[in-house]
């Protein structure tokens, strides 16, 4: 028994040894050089021939986010991935296998790509993950799982994923402290195959609108699923639709965060606070700081956080960590546009251009890009020039959400140049846009508009005031949700149409109902 137990231990302390030394079959890719610290990875849509075409999907989704919950490397995030594809003249949403995923790795400078596939095996199928040198196609690990049938898949790309995190070397206490891949994600596969094709539409392709679709779908699937719930909400929020759809998907990821890895924990708790119906910056803030002491190159994290001190007008700090963001291994369009519109904030025109000059270079087509020209032109004063950038935004841009936006910046350069009736028709084009796809308007913004022009533009004031105490009789603000009540903008037409008592009446009245911090 004593000769057993001491060649075992000896056995446990070799096989330690060779591990943390990079030797033979149990040593780790870290240890061997084979793969730096916090290295990147890109994940490459594994294949599942003779099956369901979204099988492949759905496993590569769940790949992606077992490996993000390691603390030894990051995963290639999607939008990162679909700008890489657009600059080698793919498009966004192209079928990444292992040929094209290793030029995108080589293209960006990521090591190593994990590839895999699902193959049908009778009843069961057979599960292989490997990890492939981008630059040579060198295997560096391989690992097979046999399952009987789809409710073990879930579980087995769990098992294999974790194997795989083992031989790159992460710690086995590290990975064993992670929830279980089904418990952070979804036991259903169908939910899953909805929430990979939602999630590739909306980080990969920016199509909000079909991305809102699959992830419904999702949810209804699993009503308790957070991860979709939280990439359902980013989605509307995205899209422009009602700020009603958009806390409701919030409200449902934060109560079920606790089925989240620890990242998206933080973001749920954020979107929240930051986004959702918490309405509370200093919580939204604290989770953004407490991801990036988890992980200080986190793009998604330091943008926004970014985003809650901009609204909180600390437009260097925000900068500051925009810029670190765009400048990271991977930023996203977002990120890019943020920076962007921080830089004009500081009237940083020339900055803004040099960022907008990268952004077109590194996201060609992105919708959220374009917007930006209008912008700069006009804080260069060159008015005409931003008129027809926006003209063509909103005849010639495939995103209806872009088409209303830039037509309703129109109206604000039509009032510019004083032809008041043409701003007006544009502005009541865009607001018939926002229906048609979903987004409703404001319920008081036509009537603010009118009152507006007719007060100050027009000089007749006391047809202004009658416009908005006769709105205000047929929608009382309380009448609203707390978040609809344009209460300061109610004061301000009020204040230039000669009332400055009834907008100090409507002041007072937002003083003592918003508690929105």
């Amino acid at each position: 028994g004593f000769i057993a137990a001491g060649v075992f231990t000896v056995l446990v302390a070799g096989f330690m040894v060779m591990r943390a030394f990079g030797i033979g079959p149990a040593g780790s890719l870290l240890a061997s050089g084979k793969l730096g610290a916090n290295e990147q990875l890109l994940v490459a849509d594994f294949d599942a021939p003779g099956a369901d075409t979204s099988l492949g999907s759905a496993v590569t989704e769940a790949v992606r986010t077992d490996l993000a919950q390691s603390s030894v490397v990051s995963v290639m995030p999607a939008s990162a991935v679909g700008a890489a594809l657009q600059r080698m003249q793919h498009s966004r949403g192209s079928r990444l296998d292992l040929a094209l995923a290793r030029e995108v790795a080589q293209r960006e400078g990521v090591k190593a790509v994990v590839d895999g596939s699902v193959r049908q095996l009778g009843g069961g199928f057979l599960v292989g993950m490997r990890l492939v040198a981008a630059e040579s196609g060198d295997e560096l690990a391989s690992f097979h799982e046999t399952i009987d049938g789809p409710k073990e898949l879930i579980p087995a790309v769990d098992k294999l994923t974790r194997k795989l995190r083992g031989k790159i070397g992460e710690s086995l206490k590290s990975v064993r402290a992670n929830p279980a891949l089904e418990q952070v994600t979804t036991p259903s596969l169908e939910a899953l195959k909805k929430y990979a094709a939602g999630a590739r539409a909306a980080d990969g392709e920016s199509d909000y609108s079909k991305a809102i679709g699959l992830l419904t779908d999702a949810v209804r699937l699993d009503t308790s699923f957070a991860m979709a719930y939280r990439k359902l909400g980013v989605a509307l929020r995205n899209d422009g639709r009602s700020r009603e759809q958009s806390d409701s998907a919030f409200a449902r990821a934060y109560e079920n965060r606790d089925r989240l890895t620890e990242r998206e924990r933080y973001l749920a708790i954020g979107s929240y606070y930051q986004q959702g119906p918490g309405r509370d910056r200093e919580k939204a803030i604290a989770a953004g700081e407490a991801l990036i002491e988890r992980d200080s190159m986190d793009r998604i994290a330091l943008n926004n956080l970014a985003l809650a001190l901009s609204s909180r007008r600390e437009f260097a700090r925000a900068e500051t960590l925009f810029r670190r963001s765009v400048y990271s291994s991977s930023p996203g369009v977002q990120e890019n546009s943020n920076l962007i519109s921080a830089q004009l904030a500081r009237n940083e025109i020339v900055q803004a251009e040099s960022t907008l000059k990268f952004a077109q270079a590194r996201f060609p087509g992105a919708a959220e890009i374009s917007t930006l020209d209008a912008a700069i032109q006009y804080s260069r004063g060159r008015v005409d020039s931003a008129e027809r950038s926006l003209s063509h935004l909103r005849t010639a841009s495939p995103d209806p959400g872009i088409r209303t936006w830039a037509t309703d910046q129109l109206g604000f350069l039509e009032m510019l140049h004083g032809r008041l009736t043409a701003s007006m028709r544009d502005w009541n084009d865009a607001a018939a846009q926002n229906v048609a796809r979903g987004a409703p308007n404001d319920p008081l913004a036509g009537t603010l508009d009118s009152a507006w022009v007719e007060s100050w533009f027009r000089e007749n004031s006391a047809r202004g005031v009658q416009i908005l105490d006769a709105a205000l009789a047929r929608t009382p603000l309380r009448s609203l949700k707390e978040y609809e009540r344009p209460y300061l903008r109610i004061a301000s037409v009020y204040a230039l149409a000669g009332r400055p008592d009834r907008a100090r009446a409507v002041l007072g009245q937002y003083a003592t109902e918003v508690k929105d911090s």
